[in-house]
């Protein structure tokens, strides 16, 4: 069918004019990004393309030219830029899929099940990439499918979510990619601050650095004990001195 047919155009080679493009003629109004957009990212908004550029969208670049290798300007036809569409709205599938399987584990309140649940986004926005276009990574004779995205933020990040390994037989070199763990089960944890010091001066270093001074009643919780006694203890450190004219 067409869609097949677009799907197996090479891009090696293949350059156009500039009438040839899809790239928009003149300079439209530019777009607002939304919060939260990462700076440099590709976000699809509108049926089309954008990349995040401070804070404001703009017009993909990879819609009018080959946007990698060393024919970076280049142009590409317009079957080109429809499979590139194709594969572009596959990848962000990953790449977003990822930044939220992550961003749940590394949060304080996140649930077990609301986890689970983005890992199984993540793995079937994988499998359904990987079904059509190969691994993220490609290999020694497969060009990467969405390599025209390599200028994203997370473009690296979303090929560490693959594991390599090679294999040789007889003088070949076979490389094949694998999931890598965090499909499977939790790789990150939120961030939780000390609840209790071993002793006084843990105490103050704690405070110091999650603080940015010396937080009595926060040391004084470190410790088990009541605000004077922690006082008592921070001055016995010999790091700490009261100021006579503040008390503090």
């Amino acid at each position: 069918d067409f869609d097949s047919l677009i799907d197996s155009i090479p891009e090696f080679g293949d350059t156009a004019t500039q009438d040839e493009t899809s790239a928009p003629a003149g300079h439209p109004e530019p777009v607002a990004a939304s919060a939260g957009d990462r700076d440099g990212s590709y976000v699809e908004r509108g049926g089309t393309f954008k990349q995040v550029v401070g804070d404001e969208l703009k017009p993909a670049e990879w819609l009018s030219r080959k946007n990698y290798g060393d024919d970076w300007e280049a142009g590409v036809s317009a079957a080109v830029v429809e499979k590139r569409k194709k594969v572009a709205k596959a990848w962000i599938g990953i790449r977003d899929a990822m930044d939220e399987l992550i961003r749940l584990e590394t949060a304080q309140d996140a649930t077990d099940a609301e986890i689970e649940t983005a890992r199984k986004a993540l793995n079937k926005a994988y499998e359904a990439y990987v079904k059509k276009y190969g691994t993220l990574n490609g290999a020694t004779v497969v060009k990467r499918a969405a390599e025209f995205l390599e200028d994203d933020p997370q473009y690296q990040r979303t090929l560490a979510l693959e594991l390599e390994q090679v294999e040789t037989k007889g003088t070949a070199r076979i490389t094949t990619y694998t999931k890598a763990p965090l499909f499977e089960k939790r790789q990150n944890h939120p961030f939780r601050p000390p609840a209790n010091a071993e002793n006084p001066t843990d105490a103050v270093m704690i405070s110091l650095g999650y603080r940015g001074k010396v937080d009595v009643p926060y040391i004084a919780g470190l410790l088990g004990v009541d605000e004077d006694r922690a006082r008592e203890a921070v001055m016995g450190t010999g790091y700490v001195f009261e100021n006579p004219d503040s008390g503090q």
